[in-house]
């Protein structure tokens, strides 16, 4: 598990230092020196590896007291780029459905690349109906 950890760690530390977006894999990073929580690809200064923990939220930052950064505000772009990509997610679940005929919700999330469950939430959020219902109002 440590091993696992400190992979991320990693990985997630070189898209700060590359300044990467990865919208498939959102993530925070606050800097414990300053007290501030910044989006990847922020245009500040790199900061030291061992100043830095990760955040999934920006409501997890502020719950361990991190504010937000003034120059790349991850409070507002983080939740547009999850929009985003769940718009994106949603319009190719339409076109699959659409195309192949598919009818089940397992099938269409092994093609989409990700789980029922969060098929299910993204559907859900989108049109308001359960996956399921989705597929049969465009069969």
């Amino acid at each position: 598990m440590k091993i696992q950890k400190d992979i991320q760690f990693r990985e997630r530390f070189a898209q700060i230092e590359k300044r990467e977006v990865n919208p498939s894999q959102p993530f925070l990073y606050g800097v414990i020196s300053t007290g501030i929580f910044c989006l990847p690809h922020c245009p500040s200064k790199v900061p030291n590896p061992e100043n830095v923990v990760f955040f999934e939220s920006a409501d997890q930052a502020l719950m361990q007291d991190f504010r937000s950064c003034k120059r790349c505000k991850p409070h507002i772009s983080l939740k547009l780029a999850v929009e985003d990509e769940h718009e994106k997610i949603h319009q190719v679940a339409k076109k699959i459905i659409r195309e192949s005929g598919c009818r089940k919700v397992g099938d269409l999330a092994m093609i989409l690349n990700i789980s029922d469950r969060q098929l299910n939430r993204i559907i859900k959020k989108q049109t308001g109906l359960s996956t399921l219902a989705f597929i049969k109002s465009l069969v």
